[in-house]
C-alpha cells in the first residue's frame, strides 16, 4: 500500500491523515470546500510543530509528512489511492 486516500478534513479526517503521512504513505485529504482542506492541513501543521517542540519527531520527519499530503475538492484525485476512509458526515 503506497496511497491512502481521506474524505473529510475536520477533527477526524486531518487526525487520520496526520497519522498515515507522518507514517510514510502519500496521502489525499478532501473535503467539499478549499477553505476545509486548508484549514485540515493547518491542523496538521501545527499538531506536527507541536510534536517536533516536544521531541517526538524531527523537523525532518514534519517537512516529510507535510510533503506526502495532497489536499484536494475533487473526488478524481482518490483514483489512484489504496484505501479510502471517509470521516466526514
Amino acid at each position: 500500500m503506497d496511497k491512502i486516500g481521506v474524505i473529510g478534513a475536520g477533527t477526524m479526517g486531518n487526525g487520520i491523515a496526520h497519522v498515515s503521512a507522518l507514517s510514510g504513505f502519500n496521502t489525499v485529504l478532501l473535503d467539499i470546500k478549499d477553505e476545509f482542506v486548508v484549514q485540515g492541513l493547518d491542523k496538521i501543521r501545527n499538531n506536527l510543530e507541536r510534536q517536533v517542540k516536544k521531541e517526538k519527531i524531527s523537523q525532518l520527519d514534519m517537512d516529510n509528512s507535510l510533503n506526502r499530503i495532497m489536499i484536494t475538492i475533487d473526488y478524481n484525485n482518490l483514483s489512484d489511492c489504496d484505501i479510502v476512509v471517509e470521516a466526514a458526515i
